[in-house]
């Protein structure tokens, strides 16, 4: 679905997106270019193969310097290194004229760091309340699992190939075991609250549907998107014809390259699309559609329409599914905004933009 963010990807690739979204989704803030938080999954060096897997390696003693804490729990220099120089390096690629000397941009590398590495915190903290901690023995030999899985499948077998990935990436060992098993404690406090605590529970189709579409978030949208070396220009065309009263479904067959989309159009809810495209929709009234909007490299015209009952309940299970999603990301954004990260001594002497 052209928008939407959820795609199966190795970890590694999930690893970068989602520092990748995350700085898309902050640099509003700071530069005006529209990501996600969330952040992290990583993987590293393995030292060798053993016949009951791959062994973790050591750290060093740089990696696992404290550099600060998130509320009560301690950072260390591997995570802090591996968020700065993908998004020093993300920085440089959305402006090549970039330099490190400028204050202003020194201070919006600390203000990503700062903010994208209090959400493996916000988690384990909401983990802590219901008893959910690092450590558990069917997590680790999950995370076992799934680097075994990744050297196998993404690498053919052969260390010298992961390392070189790993490296390539600013990541360790330890901290792709951490973001894995952080990534699996979601799951498992997904599940403490949508079935024991019952928190995004509905006893009725109608519960769901007067909460999610009465109150606005489900979505459901069609949309002009157009790629390529010219989609700024053309998008720009197609809004201009629109404004002059041509018909958005007749638009969408002259000009959208989104060949997939349906006459239903996509439905969705928080955190499911892209973040700029999220905003756009959420932006605008049953019937209106938006400005030229980027999204990644596309541009894209959005309008939103009004969710339709009969297509929801055929439909329930999926989208009660994403629904329960959407709720516990928000639970995750609102811890997150209680957190700040505080360096210590050392962490405070760091220039992030040398760390790469």
């Amino acid at each position: 679905m052209a928008g939407k963010t959820k795609e199966k990807q190795s970890p590694v690739a999930q690893c970068v997106k989602k520092t990748g979204d995350f700085v898309k989704k902050n640099k509003a803030l700071v530069i005006g270019v529209a990501v996600v938080l969330v952040l992290c999954i990583a993987g590293a060096v393995i030292a060798s193969v053993v016949a009951n897997g791959v062994r973790p390696i050591k750290q060093t003693d740089l990696e696992k310097t404290v550099v600060g804490k998130v509320g009560e729990f301690d950072v260390q220099y591997e995570e802090l290194r591996y968020l700065a120089c993908n998004m020093a390096v993300s920085m440089y690629m959305n402006n090549e004229d970039l330099n490190w000397s400028d204050e202003k941009a020194q201070q919006e590398l600390q203000d990503y760091v700062h903010a994208a590495i209090t959400y493996n915190y916000a988690i384990l903290s909401l983990c802590r309340e219901v008893g959910l901690e690092l450590g558990e023995k069917a997590i680790t030999d999950a995370v076992q699992d799934e680097i075994e899985a990744m050297v196998d499948d993404e690498c053919n077998g052969k260390m010298s190939e992961y390392r070189t990935m790993m490296e390539k990436n600013y990541l360790t060992d330890h901290y792709v075991r951490f973001c894995y098993e952080v990534d699996l404690l979601t799951n498992e406090l997904f599940n403490v609250y949508a079935k024991d605590l019952e928190l995004f529970d509905y006893d009725t189709a109608a519960d769901f549907m007067a909460h999610a579409i009465e109150d606005g978030k489900l979505y459901r949208t069609i949309h002009v998107v157009i790629s390529g070396d010219d989609a700024e220009a053309k998008a720009n065309e197609c809004y201009a014809e629109l404004e002059n009263g041509a018909d958005f479904d007749a638009m969408v067959g002259k000009y959208s390259q989104d060949y997939e989309m349906g006459v239903d159009g996509y439905y969705f809810t928080h955190g499911e699309m892209l973040e700029s495209y999220e905003n756009a929709a959420a932006a605008l009234a049953i019937g209106e559609y938006s400005a030229v909007t980027q999204c990644g490299d596309d541009y894209y015209i959005i309008k939103r329409l009004a969710p339709q009952e009969e297509f929801v309940l055929n439909n329930l299970d999926e989208m009660f599914k994403y629904y329960q999603y959407s709720e516990m990301n928000a639970v995750i954004a609102d811890r997150q905004a209680e957190l700040t990260f505080e360096p210590s001594e050392f962490g405070a002497g760091l220039k992030y933009w040398t760390l790469y």
